[in-house]
C-alpha cells in the first residue's frame, strides 16, 4: 500500500531525528546510558609524575562535557586522557547535551614500589592489671596500647591494623601478643609484634547446665550420656559425677552432683536435675511443632514461636556446643543443641493427608571442610538430599535451612538421617519445623488463648503471649456462641486496659478484624470501652451486647489500616465519662491483622534502609522500609542525634548492616533496566585507609577497594554512589564485601546504610533504558510503517490497511499489565492511515504494549514509548 504521511507527522518525526541523531541508537539495541569506561591507565613511578588516565564514553546524547578533579578537588585540564599525574585518586564528571551525568573514579598506584609502610612509632610492651577477670581483652585499654604511626615513601598508608593472641602462663598470667600491620595502597606491609602482660586472678566460670530433659521410648531403662565438653563447656578442668557417664536411669526425675575443678585449683560443686519422660505420641496435629533438636528445655524465640525441647524421635543422642556466634540465622541459642548419630529418626503426629511444610535447621560446629561430614536425609522412606553443612552453608558457623512440603499418607511423618559411609561426622539435626502448608499470611491471636488452633480456613490462631498488659480469663463450660462455628475463639479472653504491638509495611494497608463476644454480662449498657490504633479512634463507648443484640453472640468489627510507621499499637482502655457502675474493663476474644489486597497505587521501586526498625519517610516523601531482603551481615544502630553532613535525611545514616561478606536479594522484572543508589557515611573511623571492600551488582564489579571516608573526604559525611543497570534475572544481588572475607582481619567490615533500587526513569528511556530492543522498524519515514511515530509525543498513525475506524480495535497494555480500550471517538481516519489521540488518554510517560485488530483478526503487537506528560 502507498500510504501518504501528513505534513504534521513528518514535522515531528524530523524533530525527533534531530533529538536523537542515528549515530546515537542502534535499531537493535535503542539508545544506549550514558557511560564511562576506563580505557588504560598508567601508573606513575616513585616520587614521580608520569601517570596517565584514558577513558571511553559513549550513550546519551553527544557532546559531552568532561570536569577533572583529584582527590583534593583540585580541576585537571584535559579530554578523554589526563596526563602528568602522581599517586591518588581522581574523578571524572561527564555531563551531555541533554544534562545527564555520569561519575567515574580510579587510582594511579606507584608500580615501582617494593617495600611497606615504615613505623615511625610503636608501641612498648606492657602489663596491665586483670580487671576483668573473665575476660582477658576487657583488661587492654586502647588508651594503654596506643596506636603506632607509619609513613610511605611511594604512596599513602593504606590502613594499621593488629591481630591479638593469648596463652595462659600461670593461674595469674595471660600472655596477648598483639601483631600490628601497616599497609600500603600498592600492596607492600610492615609487621612488628607488641607484648602485652594481663596479670591477676582469673574467674573460674565454667558452662554448665542444671538441668536436662530426656524423653524416651524404654521407660525401665534410658542410658544417658554425659558429655562433659558439651554439657558442660569444661577444658582443662576435672569433673566428678555421683553418676558415671552412660548410667541408666528409670522415669522420674533423678540428681546428679558433680564437683568442678580449675587447673588453678578453684572449686565448684552444684547439681544436675535430669527428668526422664516417656516420649510422647500425641499432639495437636494441626498447630504448628518448633522442636530444639538435642535441646532439653523450651524457650521463646524472637519471633514469639515456642521452641519445645526435643520430642518424637527414636535414636542418637543430645549434643550441645559452647556458646560461639552462629552466622545466617537470629536464633543462636537452637544451632547449639542438636541430635547425632549413625542413624536416627523423628516420627511426628500429623493429620493425615494435610500438607506441611518441614524445615529442616543445620549448622557445623566440629569441621571446617567439606567432605568431612555428610549424610542423607529421608522423608517417609525415600531419599530428599544428601547434606554436607559446610558445602550447603558455604563454612564453618553458618547457619542453613532446607524447607519442603510433604504430605502424609497415614498419621505419622517420619523423617529419617543416615550418616555416609565414608563420613568422619555423625547424621545430625539442630533445628525442626512442622507447619500446616495452606497458612495465609497475616497476624491471627487468640487472647489469652494457651495453645495455638488452625482453622477449617487454615487461619491460625495462635497463642496469645504477645500481649502487654491486662488479665486474661477462660470460660471453663465453653459456651455455645451465636453467629459462630468457632466457638473456642471465644473461650479464653483479655481485659482491662492492654495493647498488642503489630509489625507493618510504612504505607501499605491492612485489614484489622476485632472479635468479641460478651459471656460475663447479661445485657447492654453493663460494659463500655474504647479501641485505638495508635492515636486513631476505631470504636467509641463499644457496647458489645448492644452491637449483637444479645449475650454469648459473636460481633466481627473490620477495618482498614494505613501504617503510618512499622510498629503499630492496637489499644484497648476505658471510656471516658462512662456512668458509675458500669464495668471500664475492655475486653477482646481474638484479632487478626492482615495486608489488604488491595493497596494504592505507588510509585515503584523499593527503597531500604539497613537495621532501621521503624520505617523512615525521607524530606523528599521516599518512604524507606525496615531492613529487608537481606543474606548475612550484622545490623547496628547509632546513637540518636548524629549529625551527618552533605544530607537533609541524617536519620538515614544512623544505622546501617555490616560484615565482611553479606548481600542483598531484591526481587525485580526481568530485563528492566534499574537506578541503583547505595548509600554510605563513615560514622566509626575518624580517617580514612581502615575500611575498604567492593560491592558487585549481579556479579559484576560496581566499587573496588571503596573507602567511605576517602570518599566522602570525611567522618560523618554522606555518600551516594547511583548505577544504571539492566536487571538479568528476577533478582538483582547487591553484594558487599572485603577481599579476603572473615581471613583478611586487617581491613574493617564492607557497611551500607540504605539501598534504593527503582525503575529508571521512563523519561529517559530512549537513553537509559535501551527499551527499544523489540522494535524494528518504528523509526522509518518509510510508507510502510506500522505505527509511527514511535516514540509518540500526543499521537500517532496506524497504516494497517483498515478502510474505516470501525474495522479498527485498539487496546494499550501498560507494563503492569492493565489495559486500556481506546475509543472510536479519539481515532479518526487521515486518508488511508487512523490516526488515534494518545494525549487525551493521559498516559504517563514510559514504555507501552499496542494490541489492535483489523477486521476481527488481531496482529502482532508493537511497544511504544510515551514522552509526553498530563
Amino acid at each position: 500500500m502507498n500510504a501518504k504521511l501528513p505534513n504534521r507527522s513528518l514535522r515531528i518525526f524530523t524533530l525527533i531525528l534531530l533529538l536523537f541523531p542515528l549515530g546515537q541508537f542502534s535499531m537493535a539495541q535503542g539508545i544506549r546510558p550514558l557511560a564511562i569506561q576506563l580505557s588504560n591507565v598508567k601508573h606513575t613511578l616513585c616520587g614521580q609524575q608520569n601517570g596517565e588516565i584514558s577513558v571511553k564514553i559513549s550513550g546519551g546524547l553527544a557532546p559531552y562535557e568532561l570536569s577533572w578533579e583529584d582527590e583534593a578537588g583540585n580541576f585537571i585540564d584535559g579530554d578523554s586522557t589526563i596526563t602528568g599525574l602522581e599517586y591518588g585518586l581522581y574523578y571524572l564528571f561527564v555531563t551531555d547535551k541533554l544534562g545527564f551525568t555520569e561519575s567515574f573514579s580510579t587510582q594511579i598506584l606507584v608500580e615501582d614500589d617494593q617495600t611497606g609502610p615504615v613505623f615511625t612509632s610503636f608501641p612498648a610492651d606492657i602489663e596491665v592489671p586483670r580487671v576483668d577477670p573473665k575476660n582477658w581483652f576487657n583488661n587492654i585499654s586502647t588508651d594503654l596500647t596506643l596506636r603506632p604511626t607509619a609513613e610511605d615513601g611511594c604512596s599513602d598508608v593504606k590502613g594499621i591494623c593488629y591481630q591479638d593472641k593469648a596463652r595462659e602462663i600461670d593461674c595469674q598470667t595471660t600472655e596477648v601478643t598483639r601483631t600490628w600491620t601497616a599497609f600500603d595502597h600498592d600492596g607492600n606491609e610492615t609487621s612488628g609484634q607488641q607484648i602485652i602482660l594481663v596479670v591477676g586472678e582469673k574467674l573460674f566460670d565454667p558452662y554448665y547446665h542444671t538441668a536436662l530433659k530426656v524423653y524416651t521410648n524404654t521407660p525401665a531403662a534410658t542410658a544417658v550420656e554425659f558429655d562433659v565438653e558439651a554439657y558442660f563447656g569444661v577444658e582443662e578442668e576435672t569433673v566428678i559425677t555421683s553418676v558415671p557417664s552412660g548410667s541408666e536411669f528409670a522415669l522420674g526425675t533423678h540428681q546428679i552432683t558433680y564437683d568442678i575443678t580449675s587447673e588453678c585449683g578453684q572449686q565448684i560443686q552444684d547439681v544436675l536435675v535430669l527428668e526422664v519422660l516417656p516420649q510422647p505420641n500425641s499432639r495437636a496435629v494441626r498447630s504448628p511443632l518448633y522442636l530444639n533438636a538435642g535441646g532439653w528445655r523450651a524457650y521463646f524465640s524472637d519471633e514469639k514461636k515456642l521452641f519445645q525441647e526435643d520430642q518424637f524421635f527414636l535414636g542418637g543422642q543430645e549434643r550441645e556446643m559452647p556458646y560461639r556466634l552462629i552466622s545466617g540465622i537470629n536464633e543462636d541459642r537452637i544451632m547449639r543443641n542438636f541430635r547425632e548419630g549413625e542413624q536416627f529418626e523423628y516420627r511426628i503426629p500429623v493429620e493425615k493427608n494435610l500438607r506441611y511444610r518441614v524445615t529442616l535447621g543445620f549448622t557445623e560446629l566440629e569441621f571446617s571442610q567439606q567432605g568431612q561430614r555428610f549424610f542423607d536425609v529421608l522423608v517417609e522412606g525415600q531419599k530428599l538430599k544428601t547434606i554436607d553443612i559446610v558445602e550447603e552453608a558455604k563454612g564453618k558457623a553458618k547457619a542453613v535451612e532446607v524447607s519442603f512440603v510433604v504430605q502424609s499418607d497415614d498419621e505419622t511423618l517420619e523423617l529419617e538421617f543416615v550418616k555416609g559411609d565414608d563420613s568422619e561426622g555423625l547424621a545430625i539435626l539442630n533445628g525442626l519445623s512442622v507447619v500446616p502448608a495452606d497458612i495465609p499470611d497475616g497476624t491471627y491471636v487468640n487472647a489469652n488463648a494457651k495453645e495455638d488452633y488452625l482453622t477449617n480456613d487454615f487461619e491460625l490462631f495462635v497463642a496469645d503471649f504477645s500481649a502487654i498488659g491486662g488479665k486474661g480469663s477462660s470460660d471453663n463450660s465453653q459456651s455455645e456462641i451465636s453467629g459462630t462455628d468457632r466457638d473456642y475463639l471465644h473461650w479464653t479472653e483479655r481485659y482491662g486496659e492492654f495493647r498488642y504491638k503489630l509489625s507493618a509495611e510504612v504505607g501499605k494497608y491492612y485489614d484489622l478484624t476485632l472479635y468479641f463476644a460478651e459471656i460475663y454480662h447479661q445485657a447492654a449498657g453493663q460494659r463500655i470501652f474504647d479501641v485505638y490504633m495508635d492515636d486513631q479512634l476505631l470504636l467509641e463507648n463499644f457496647d458489645i451486647v448492644a452491637e449483637a443484640g444479645a449475650v454469648k453472640t459473636e460481633v466481627k468489627k473490620n477495618f482498614r489500616i494505613k501504617a503510618t510507621s512499622s510498629q503499630l499499637n492496637l489499644i484497648f482502655k476505658k471510656s471516658k465519662n462512662i456512668p458509675a457502675g458500669v464495668d471500664d474493663n475492655a475486653k477482646l476474644s481474638a484479632f487478626s491483622f492482615v495486608k489488604s489486597v488491595a493497596q494504592d497505587p505507588v510509585a515503584e521501586g523499593i527503597n531500604i534502609n539497613a537495621d532501621d526498625q521503624e520505617g523512615f519517610v525521607g524530606g523528599d516523601e521516599t518512604v524507606y522500609s525496615l531492613d529487608n531482603y537481606f543474606v548475612g551481615g550484622k545490623s547496628y544502630t547509632l546513637p540518636k542525634g548524629v549529625e551527618i553532613e552533605n544530607t537533609d535525611d541524617d536519620r538515614l545514616f544512623w544505622s546501617e548492616r555490616f560484615g565482611k561478606d553479606f548481600r542483598y536479594i531484591v526481587p525485580v522484572d526481568v530485563e528492566r533496566f534499574y537506578t541503583v543508589t547505595l548509600y554510605f557515611a563513615e560514622t566509626f573511623w575518624d580517617s580514612p585507609g581502615n575500611r575498604f571492600f567492593n560491592v558487585d551488582i549481579n556479579g559484576e564489579r560496581k566499587l573496588s577497594n571503596f573507602d567511605i571516608y576517602r570518599e566522602g573526604q570525611g567522618a560523618n559525611r554522606a555518600v551516594k554512589k547511583t548505577f544504571i543497570l539492566q536487571a538479568d534475572s528476577t533478582a538483582l544481588d547487591i553484594h558487599f564485601y572485603v577481599d579476603g572475607g572473615d581471613a583478611n582481619f586487617c581491613v574493617d567490615n564492607a557497611k551500607v546504610s540504605a539501598l534504593r533500587i527503582e525503575p529508571a526513569n521512563p523519561i529517559n528511556d530512549l537513553w537509559t533504558l535501551g527499551f527499544l530492543n523489540t522494535l524494528s522498524d518504528e523509526f522509518t519515514a518509510e510508507p510502510g510503517a506500522i505505527m509511527f511515530p514511535n516514540p509518540i509525543d500526543r499521537h500517532a498513525y496506524f497504516n494497517v490497511g483498515a478502510s474505516s475506524v470501525e474495522d479498527f480495535k485498539l487496546v494499550v497494555v501498560s507494563k503492569d499489565g492493565r489495559e486500556m480500550r481506546i475509543p472510536s471517538s479519539l481515532m479518526r481516519m487521515d486518508g488511508d492511515l487512523i490516526y488515534v489521540d494518545f494525549y487525551s488518554l493521559f498516559l504517563q510517560r514510559g514504555v507501552y504494549t499496542a494490541r489492535f485488530w483489523v477486521n476481527g483478526k488481531e496482529k502482532e503487537s508493537i511497544r511504544f514509548i510515551v514522552l509526553h506528560h498530563r
